[in-house]
């Protein structure tokens, strides 16, 4: 699993010696965020413009009460300058902080700001291989324990990231949520959590967790049939479609695709703009290697494929044509081609396509196999999410059917259906 350098929530900044980032980066992002020029800067603080230059040029500021100094005027997190809250601002002043002195069990969390970072990147990689049930609780007791920090968390950058991390938190819980059932009860706390992570992300505006949030709200409506309201979120995710990084690049791209697509292709052009989204994040696939952007999102061949056979699928639907089925099914094979043991979440998924892609063609044996494999992944994965669509897909196989046939009826009654 590639590690992003740990000074990435507060910037990307070049790396500097000793696990550090570049100290001069660090100086020019903060002056430049209290609107600085350097010549202004250096009159404000006595020195010369030379001299601010040659800081921002240095990998490593060597005097240590300069970097004091520095982080005091520029409000620098003294994290960023290899210094502590301590040294900056001494144990005696209690205005830089709401609390005052921070206690024991506070210095514990802020030195736990990683390991809490580390147990969300570690459990979405759980949740991508399907072991839902493995992290689900460790990840519920963890955001508890990050929702009491982010409230008595004194007001500054620390916090911000605190709040950044827990936006991130409500992301996964939000999974959870939606792999425990699809009744009401999950449904509400799913769109609760996801409420939570749009309110900071737009209190600390970060355009790329409002699209991410934004994204994940449609999937969660359209899940829920509101295929409407789930082309508008969608659609506003992509207004902030330039600050993003390619794996949720792709994704929003995907979404406004699949949202598009389910509420309605009225006309040529409603289709060449939603195949002109999936070529673009094909595109995003093909045109560089996918690093991780904190999304925690993937974007790869399989699920490209996967999407473009759900579209094709959707408009065979619409309108019955025989090659459109047939490019369904080849964009599914290159789904299967592609697939990954590191992605088993999405086995249930392609199952389910593949499903309806031999449904529509008439293949119902076919169809129900692969419901059954559905069915035996979700539930190996300890999720319910998926458990109305396969119902639906038994009831639509014995209206095909017309009789009774064994590989539809032990569908059925691994679903619970005793007709």
């Amino acid at each position: 699993m590639h590690e992003q350098p740990w000074w990435y929530r507060y910037g990307r900044y070049t790396s500097g010696p000793y696990n550090s980032p570049h100290m001069g980066d660090v100086l020019a992002d903060y002056r430049k965020r209290r609107h600085w020029t350097q010549q202004a800067f250096a009159e404000a603080i006595g020195v010369s413009w030379r001299t601010v230059r040659e800081w921002e040029m240095t990998d490593v500021i060597n005097d240590i009460g300069r970097r004091i100094f520095l982080a005091k005027v520029l409000k620098i997190p003294p994290v960023l300058l290899g210094l502590t809250r301590y040294q900056v601002y001494g144990e005696q002043d209690h205005q830089e902080y709401e609390a005052g002195l921070l206690s024991a069990a506070e210095r514990l969390e802020a030195d736990s700001y990683y390991h809490f970072e580390d147990t969300l990147a570690l459990a979405w990689e759980l949740f991508y291989e399907g072991r839902l049930l493995v992290v689900a609780d460790r990840v519920e007791r963890r955001l508890r324990k990050l929702e009491a920090i982010v409230e008595r968390w004194p007001v500054g950058p620390e916090q911000e990231a605190w709040r950044e991390l827990l936006a991130r938190y409500y992301l996964l819980a939000v999974q959870f949520e939606r792999h425990r059932g699809l009744d009401e009860t999950h449904r509400q706390a799913a769109l609760r959590l996801n409420a939570q992570a749009l309110r900071l992300a737009q209190a600390l505006d970060l355009p790329a967790l409002q699209a991410h949030v934004l994204s994940m709200r449609a999937d969660i409506q359209h899940e829920q049939g509101r295929r409407g309201l789930a082309k508008q979120l969608a659609l506003a995710s992509l207004q902030y479609l330039e600050h993003t990084q390619p794996p949720l690049q792709g994704n929003l791209l995907l979404m406004a695709a699949a949202t598009v697509a389910a509420a309605g292709i009225s006309d040529q052009q409603d289709e060449r703009q939603v195949r002109r989204w999936q070529d673009q994040a094909l595109t995003l696939v093909y045109k560089r290697k996918i690093e991780p952007d904190g999304s925690y999102l993937k974007l790869n061949l399989a699920g490209v494929h996967h999407d473009r056979a759900k579209l094709l699928l959707l408009l065979y639907q619409q309108r019955p044509r025989g090659e459109l089925l047939r490019d369904a099914r080849q964009e599914m094979a290159a789904s299967w081609k592609h697939f990954t043991p590191e992605l088993q979440v999405w086995q249930v998924h392609f199952a389910l396509t593949e499903a309806q892609i031999e449904l529509a063609a008439g293949d119902l044996e076919a169809s129900a196999q692969a419901g059954m494999n559905a069915l035996e992944a979700a539930r190996q994965m300890g999720s319910c999410k998926y458990e109305g669509e396969l119902k639906r897909l038994y009831s639509r196989l014995g209206q095909k059917a017309g009789q009774r046939q064994p590989q539809i009826e032990r569908l059925g009654i691994a679903l619970g259906c005793y007709n």
